[in-house]
């Protein structure tokens, strides 16, 4: 493992060589190593506030309802905002304690927007990518995970970053085992300012 991580590290830096100088290759990492334009966007997940939710069971309706403090905070120089959550669902009038940790970013080098997240609710991480819409000002992603009994499956997360200090979330999972079609499974609003 170790040699084909090395060959491969070692193919990298030949081709970039092959392709830039080393003055222009120094200075085009050192570039792409600060924050560009497009973190900007992360300001907008920054404050501390208070988060509802809403987890949907299944799709005749029945759900969980969560509220939580939340916080999103710039880290690193303003490369990424670290987001945390802590509160509770209630389901059938139990308190069901969560945390969440997430991070989100945008990849100079891939030249897209990412976000890392794992919970309580789980020993596994999520990993998502994609775009942002001026427009629309939503920031869309979609990613691959696992779940028992689902196996792997596809998911997307949408940020709608449009309203006054809060931005509102979804994450669309299949609807059921072996389904392509996704559907609403959480979805909720931040408000931090």
């Amino acid at each position: 493992m170790r040699y084909t991580l090395g060959i491969s590290a070692l193919m990298l830096v030949v081709c970039l060589g092959q392709a830039y100088s080393q003055d222009d290759m120094t200075n085009k990492m050192m570039e792409l190593a600060q924050p560009g334009p497009e973190h900007e966007l992360l300001n907008e997940f920054t404050g501390d506030g208070s988060m509802t939710s809403e987890m949907v069971m299944d799709p005749s309706g029945s759900s969980m309802k969560g509220t939580a403090d939340a916080s999103g905070e710039l880290i690193l120089g303003g490369r990424f905002v670290k987001l945390t959550s802590k509160g509770n669902y209630e389901m059938m009038g139990n308190k069901m304690p969560m945390e969440t940790f997430h991070i989100i970013g945008f990849d100079r080098i891939k030249n897209v927007y990412f976000m890392f997240g794992i919970d309580t609710w789980g020993t596994y991480s999520i990993f998502a990518e994609g775009t942002y819409d001026e427009e629309t000002q939503v920031l869309s992603l979609e990613g691959e995970t696992e779940m028992p009994g689902m196996g792997a499956h596809k998911f997307a997360i949408n940020y709608d970053l449009s309203p006054e200090d809060a931005y509102t979330f979804e994450v669309k999972g299949p609807a059921g085992p072996q389904s392509e079609e996704l559907t609403t499974w959480v979805r909720g609003e931040v408000n931090t300012k």
